[in-house]
């Protein structure tokens, strides 16, 4: 019986090994991965970053316009008990336009008052 989200992406990398999981436009082009291409990308992402010192419960952040390598380290760094903090192009922009703007706008005007 699978009981987490890392044995089910095992399971079914094994069940569908060459059935197409994943794909992205990229430009005129479209990038694909089957389910066992899927795993061994994602664990190599997660291993990777373990290699590097990444240890268990720090957190990894990423900021990426939406492509294939985003899954694969997010399902590797989720295999290896990491915290991923990925961030789109997109998420982010609206991130800054929403919260930071308005941050830095009442700093400015803070500091002009208290002068």
């Amino acid at each position: 019986m699978e009981t987490t989200i890392n044995e089910v992406f095992k399971n079914r990398a094994g069940k569908y090994a060459d059935r197409l999981a994943v794909e992205k436009r990229f430009g005129t082009r479209w990038d694909q991965a089957t389910w066992k291409e899927y795993y061994e990308r994602s664990r190599a992402a997660g291993l990777g970053l373990l290699s590097l010192g990444v240890s268990k419960g720090d957190r990894v952040s990423l900021l990426s316009e939406n492509r294939l390598e985003w899954l694969y380290t997010d399902m590797g760094v989720f295999d290896k008990t990491l915290l991923f903090d990925g961030w789109s192009m997109g998420g982010l922009f609206w991130l800054v336009k929403k919260y930071f703007a308005s941050i830095l706008h009442r700093k400015a005007g803070a500091g002009d008052a208290t002068g």
